[in-house]
């Protein structure tokens, strides 16, 4: 236990150096950095290197189609407004029920005020201009669909589905409000993240998820306590989905699970009526491995079988004859 103990606190001493820097610079080292203690997970993306993978690219476009809750609906649809972003922080926050309550985005990139405002009145987002010590804010749309925006720097740009979550990342930057870096609960998950990892999403396993489940795998996705997954790009891609479980036996359970779960979706993809052999190969020599607490899925496509696949995807389902 004293082992632990001391990697949790280099860990965090690590994570939390002394000394006030810009939020740009911050969430360079690393996502928690940018983000207020309390939140339930953590997204991570260099979006500028996504973008050019057409099988991610693909998942976002179908990903739009999704019906947000408010607390990710006003800042999805005003962060594209602000110009180019390369790098993205997002973090969730649940209220006491466990419910997804509230979310906030720090993004650096290219950013243009005069260009935002523009969007907004093209698209008739009202708007009301604010202030928050010398910087100037946005409480844009109305509903769910209301965000509130900050451009720190020509570079930053803060979003939030809540005024107070805003205040309080910007607030990070000077030290007045604690990181998630500080968070001692959520430091297992923070280690292993590098800055050059492509996709990074970590956090507590949402607890009703099981009951989408059949009896005999409640009980197995029950004991998941937290999750992981790294998606790199730089040569096709590579994927890796760890389950964090509270013993060993739940992560051998889980592992069961997961085999079930692959092989009825290698069984759909089949039956679909598409023409995604890489795919399915890919998803046929992936592997499960099982260490300890965690079970990761880990699954590897090259350059050519991500573009056959993409386009595959994007061409209509052909009937079973």
């Amino acid at each position: 236990m004293r082992a632990v103990a001391l990697v949790t606190c280099g860990l965090l001493g690590s994570i939390v150096a002394c000394g006030s820097r810009p939020l740009e610079t911050e969430i360079e080292r690393h996502p928690a950095r940018v983000l207020p203690q309390g939140a339930s997970q953590i997204f991570y993306a260099r979006v500028d290197r996504l973008r050019v993978n057409p099988l991610v690219v693909l998942v976002y476009e179908q990903g739009q189609r999704l019906r947000l809750g408010p607390s990710l609906k006003g800042t999805s649809q005003t962060l594209p407004l602000a110009g180019d972003i390369e790098r993205l922080a997002l973090g969730t926050y649940s209220g006491p029920t466990g419910r997804e309550q509230a979310a906030v985005a720090v993004a650096t990139g290219r950013f243009h005020e005069d260009t935002f405002r523009k969007a907004l009145e093209t698209f008739r987002i009202p708007y009301v201009e604010g202030r928050y010590g010398e910087l100037r804010t946005y409480t844009c749309g109305r509903g769910e669909a209301r965000c509130y925006v900050c451009f720190a720097s020509p570079r930053l740009l803060v979003a939030s589905s809540q005024e107070d979550l805003l205040k309080r990342t910007l607030d990070l930057s000077t030290r007045k409000a604690k990181s998630m870096a500080r968070d001692r609960g959520f430091a297992p998950l923070l280690e292993g993240f590098s800055p050059e990892t492509d996709l990074w999403v970590t956090g507590f396993f949402p607890s009703g998820l099981a009951a989408a489940f059949g009896d005999q795998m409640q009980a197995a996705i029950q004991a998941i306590q937290a999750f992981t997954i790294v998606l790199e790009t730089d040569d096709g891609s590579r994927l890796a989905f760890v389950l964090h479980c509270d013993s060993p036996e739940a992560a051998e359970a889980n592992a069961m699970v997961l085999k079930t779960l692959i092989a009825g979706l290698v069984q759909q993809l089949v039956v679909s009526g598409y023409s995604i052999p890489d795919l399915i190969n890919a998803i046929n020599r992936s592997r499960i491995v099982v260490e300890r607490a965690r079970t990761t899925f880990k699954l590897q496509m090259n350059k050519t079988e991500v573009a056959a696949t993409a386009a595959a995807l994007r061409a209509e389902p052909v009937p079973e004859k």
